[in-house]
């Protein structure tokens, strides 16, 4: 299989084209004709689709407009890799150039990337072949080949009105995205074509478009690109209106938040690729983050307060009427004795559960909380701490009474990562025959030396500054 590496996505015309180059390093490029000319798509009337959606209910949002048919990209199409490259760059990036750009839907991207997985089940890196030199329209191929720095990269600008404008440029996310994917060494080729269109300015990150790059990924077991989608999710800044600016969305918005499922089928991508560096990336930059920690809080504490909160008003109301079948106090005097039985019920019981809940600490299989770590916080980690477990259930052995052996640099690296994070791997008191008192004071002093980074680095900030006080203008 033909591995590329990648490059800076050229700021032209079209970005997705700038990796065109680099698969096809091994051929020489000339002027090729699209299997058909590019055809305009009708400006809709009103607002883009896009402009009412927000992340989590995008596809809802746009009901109103008529999806494309699901058969977008024909079984000839996916036959090759130079087919669906050129059926993606006309079907999804033609309408992004011109004289009045476009959007691409969300349905448009993910059938993009489904083709791209119905082509990677079958695929074969290509070969060598000679250049085919086809007659087509000069001022279109030029146009698009001119993007990958191509021969046709170099003929003379044509004065023609109906050249494309020029593209949007590139973020300082994007940048910062790319570099760290060109850092991870050489990618799939599909995985790259499928990186691009993610990192086009005109497209849009939704949870469904993640979800299907995730699973590309997983077909193609490449995990490279990941930690760098994963970022770029919550930082990308969006297009909604071509003929305005990209807006910059907040990265810490609850609704930037990945989902666990989607994060742990990535993190299956990076274990089965054997590659931890890119494991502890991605659960970084999926529930290590400060969006994640809201979206818990809205999603599952704000609930459960305002169910706990209600149950004293419902407590009330029954007291209220089960004191209608009583005559040996006033109304008002048995109502209070009855709230005051049911409200001292549900506080005992409720605290002890409370406690049960938060303080269960067993039901990983090695990794376990440091002792002195904040309730409040092991609630917003546990996901976290679930996917740390995966990661040290993958590398470790197998055996129970080998657990704890390990040693490498893997290893000795997520020690260290999770004792930064407040976790521990393989305590004595989860390994089976590990309760002797050295091994306990060893480790005790190990979760200890832990406990201290982690206080250090909250308390690493730069002091203040003091005022200077205001000078008395008379004294006393």
């Amino acid at each position: 299989m033909q591995l590329a590496t990648r490059r800076p996505a050229a700021k032209a015309l079209c970005l997705f084209c700038s990796f065109r180059g680099v698969h096809s390093s091994t051929q020489t490029l000339s002027l090729r004709s699209l299997p058909r000319p590019i055809a305009r798509r009708p400006v809709p009337s009103g607002p883009h689709p896009l402009v009412q959606t927000l992340r989590h209910n995008s596809s809802t949002a746009q009901a109103d407009t008529p999806p494309p048919p699901t058969s977008l990209y024909s079984p000839d199409d996916i036959k090759s890799y130079d087919r669906l490259f050129n059926a993606i760059n006309e079907k999804l990036f033609a309408q992004t150039v011109g004289d009045s750009p476009q959007v691409p839907r969300e349905t448009e991207v993910i059938l993009a990337f489904k083709a791209l997985q119905r082509l990677a089940t079958n695929y074969s890196a290509p070969r060598p072949q000679a250049a085919k030199v086809t007659k087509a329209n000069p001022n279109l191929n030029d146009a698009i080949l001119s993007l990958a720095g191509s021969p046709g990269a170099n003929v003379a600008p044509s004065t023609s009105k109906e050249l494309p404008p020029q593209p949007v440029s590139q973020s300082q996310d994007t940048i910062e995205a790319e570099k760290e994917a060109r850092l991870n060494g050489p990618v799939h080729p599909l995985m790259d074509m499928a990186y691009h269109i993610a990192i086009h300015p005109y497209v849009f990150i939704s949870p469904k478009v993640l979800t299907e790059y995730v699973k590309l990924a997983s077909i193609l077991k490449d995990p490279s690109t990941l930690p760098s989608v994963f970022k770029l999710y919550a930082n990308k800044a969006t297009i909604y209106d071509p003929s305005k600016p990209a807006s910059k969305p907040s990265a810490n918005a609850a609704k930037n938040a990945i989902s666990f499922q989607t994060a742990k089928e990535a993190l299956q991508v990076a274990i089965t690729a054997k590659n931890m560096p890119l494991a502890l990336d991605i659960i970084d930059n999926s529930m290590s983050t400060t969006a994640w920690c809201r979206h818990k809080l809205y999603t599952k504490l704000l609930p459960f307060g305002g169910a706990a909160a209600a149950v004293p008003i419902c407590l009330w109301k029954l007291s209220d009427w089960l004191a209608q079948f009583q005559e040996q106090w006033l109304h008002d005097k048995a109502v209070a004795y009855a709230f005051i039985g049911f409200m001292t019920y549900y506080i005992c019981t409720g605290s002890l559960g409370m406690i049960a809940l938060l303080t269960w600490n067993d039901h990983m299989i090695r990794v376990n909380w440091i002792p002195g770590v904040y309730m409040r916080e092991r609630w917003f980690m546990e996901e976290q701490r679930a996917l740390t477990d995966r990661v040290a259930m993958a590398w470790g052995y197998k055996e129970p009474q080998k657990r704890g052996l390990e040693t490498g640099w893997e290893w000795e690296m997520l020690r260290h990562w999770a004792g930064v994070r407040g976790m521990i791997i393989d305590s004595s008191d989860m390994v089976e025959g590990r309760e002797m008192t050295a091994e306990k004071e060893a480790e005790r002093l190990a979760a200890q030396e832990s406990l201290l980074g982690r206080l250090k680095l909250k308390l690493a900030k730069p002091k203040d500054t003091p005022k200077p006080k205001p000078k008395r203008v008379f004294e006393s």
